[in-house]
């Protein structure tokens, strides 16, 4: 019995297997990178942090209680990965440049040094992810902003924000796909795919209390690729863009009825705002 929804809530992931597997293996990838260079080292300045205490049930000796202090060092548990070696030659990723802030939240995106500033160039509000139906975003083209602005656009980068995802019941992943044509199956046109936006934790972050303000999830894709791509074949339009999203379920294996108990009820994903911004 396979039930995709156990994935998806920071509640009941810990009951899919696959969820160990995923995160043995991101500890292993922690090693990889602890190896991968002496300045590399774990986060050792909180002692609150690390003193804080769980206890966890022992096949023989009723429960254990660690500290996470104790758990910094894999050989504490008795084991050995296989394998610690760089799956590649990696290189350390360019420090991110902070926000913008001169724009609210939203709005404010990553940008290099001498960049031009981030502007929202239109944007579509409230949206269904779980509709097959097209998003239209109406944008401001460049002759509309003014000439030293369309002066800017040149090699200036583009991204497309889905903000403020909230709902209780979805699909654990949405393809995101650019100007598919009408009446076309977006998985057949997977060039025009800008990425994917997961679900996990979506409930979670859609509710509100003291500590939580309920905005939801937010994605964000590159799409200057994809835009140049289009532009290149003549079917940019920098007045309008069109977004649909795919629903994807995992396939269970052979045999193995899928059960969606825990996701009983229409599909009710929404976006706040789905935004074009360019930088």
């Amino acid at each position: 019995l396979v039930n995709p929804g156990w994935m998806g809530s920071f509640y009941t992931a810990g009951l899919d297997p696959i969820f160990w597997l995923h995160h043995a293996n991101l500890d292993r990838l922690w090693q990889v990178w602890l190896e991968l260079d002496d300045s590399h080292t774990n986060p050792t300045g909180d002692s609150a942090f690390l003193d804080t205490e769980f206890t966890f049930p022992h096949p023989t000796e009723g429960t254990v209680t660690w500290k996470i202090g104790d758990a910094l060092d894999t050989n504490f548990f008795g084991y050995d990965y296989e394998s610690v070696s760089p799956p590649s030659e990696l290189a350390p990723p360019a420090p991110s440049p902070l926000p913008d802030e001169d724009l609210p939240p939203e709005d404010a995106m990553p940008r290099a040094q001498g960049d031009s500033p981030p502007r929202v160039l239109g944007a579509a509000s409230d949206v269904s992810l779980a509709s097959a139906d097209r998003v239209a975003v109406e944008m401001t083209p460049a002759r509309a902003r003014g000439a030293a602005q369309e002066a800017d656009t040149v090699g200036e980068r583009a991204f497309l924000r889905v903000e403020g995802i909230t709902g209780t019941n979805g699909a654990p992943l949405y393809g995101v796909y650019l100007n598919v044509p009408e009446g076309a199956d977006p998985a057949d046109y997977p060039q025009l795919r800008a990425g994917s936006v997961s679900t996990f934790g979506l409930e979670e972050s859609s509710q509100s209390d003291a500590e939580h303000d309920g905005g939801g999830l937010t994605a964000t894709f590159d799409i200057t690729a994809l835009r140049d791509s289009l532009a290149a074949e003549g079917r940019w339009d920098e007045e309008r863009l069109e977004v649909c999203f795919t629903a994807h379920w995992p396939e269970p294996p052979d045999g193995v009825r899928r059960d969606r108990g825990l996701q009983a009820g229409e599909p009710d994903v929404r976006a706040r705002r789905v935004a074009v911004v360019a930088s």
